[in-house]
């Protein structure tokens, strides 16, 4: 259903972005891309632009006239927000607003696919979280990513715009060097390197993560794509399956081959909620099914974490 359709993917070099490009270009898409820096490959975009979305999103709806515009763009970090909380709104919310705007006064609006996070959702106090469960975020990336959702519902409102927004729990796969799986074995490996019989776990041991592998993500950012549906739907990506963190440790450094312990340090990180499952009803409205489980990929990315080290030589 998504063959031969014209699509804008923002962000589109960043870890999401890439996954999201290539899979449309499997669903023989015309793929444009948009980003700050370049794409590692070029491979699945029928054109690349270097540029920022705040100055380039008029020029890139006029020029590729998309019937959908994936829009990832902007700032990927709490930790990052927390230190420099302007910064990451300038990053997120000026490209966001461009961009709508740029929609709203194009002869033919594109779908909008927002890439949010449940981040918004802050700390919960029911679990699983529905779409219409309190919005009240911990961190400025989280403050952020509901500014921008806002804008969004409002800019559909009154323009009449389609948007989705997928409100994306925890992320993982294959070439992300950042977060919890990239973080602990970077550990993980310091350690042995060391000879030290142990490695250190940031938060409390309590926490935990509804784990969903970018593949994943890019199937159900196509199916909102797709869904006919008018004005603003919000749907939780996210595999609807609770992990505990200490449960990730272990088995990573199983998979690993490493013989330490670990511990935790007993303190939560800034801007981050303690526990995560999302609700999936509405995911699976759309027709989405997980491809593989956690447990069933974390060979995969533990080989690829593994290759990554020996040709770091970290």
């Amino acid at each position: 259903m998504f063959a031969g359709k014209r699509v804008l993917v923002t962000g589109a070099a960043g870890f999401l972005g890439t996954y999201l490009s290539d899979y449309l270009r499997s669903q023989d898409c015309l793929v444009f891309g948009l980003d700050k820096r370049p794409a590692h490959s070029t491979d699945a975009f029928e054109h690349f632009v270097i540029g920022d979305l705040a100055e380039a999103a008029e020029r890139c709806l006029d020029r590729f006239e998309p019937a959908v515009v994936f829009h990832l763009a902007g700032s990927a970090s709490v930790p990052d927000s927390v230190r420099d909380p302007f910064g990451d709104l300038q990053t997120t919310l000026p490209g966001t607003a461009r961009l709508l705007a740029a929609a709203a006064k194009s002869p033919k609006p594109p779908k909008l696919v927002y890439f949010s996070s449940a981040a918004v959702y802050g700390q919960p106090t029911v679990l699983p979280i529905r779409e219409d469960s309190p919005v009240r975020p911990l961190s400025p990336y989280g403050v952020h990513k509901a500014a921008c959702e806002a804008l969004l519902e409002h800019y559909a409102r009154i323009y009449d715009l389609r948007v989705s927004i997928l409100r994306i729990f925890s992320a993982y796969g294959e070439g992300l060097r950042k977060q919890f799986f990239w973080d602990f074995a970077e550990r993980a490996f310091a350690a042995d390197a060391d000879g030290a019989s142990q490695v250190s776990v940031l938060g409390t041991g309590d926490e935990s993560r509804d784990f969903i592998h970018a593949s994943d993500i890019a199937k159900a950012a196509c199916l909102a794509a797709l869904s006919p549906g008018e004005g603003v739907e919000v749907v939780n990506v996210a595999a609807g399956q609770a992990t505990a963190i200490s449960w990730a440790a272990e088995r990573l450094l199983s998979l690993l081959g490493l013989d330490l312990a670990f511990r935790f340090q007993g303190v939560a990180s800034a801007g981050t909620p303690t526990r995560w499952l999302g609700d999936t009803s509405r995911l699976a409205a759309l027709g989405f099914r997980p491809e593989r489980s956690l447990e069933n990929r974390l060979p995969d990315l533990a080989r690829w974490l593994a290759a990554e080290h020996q040709r770091t030589g970290a």
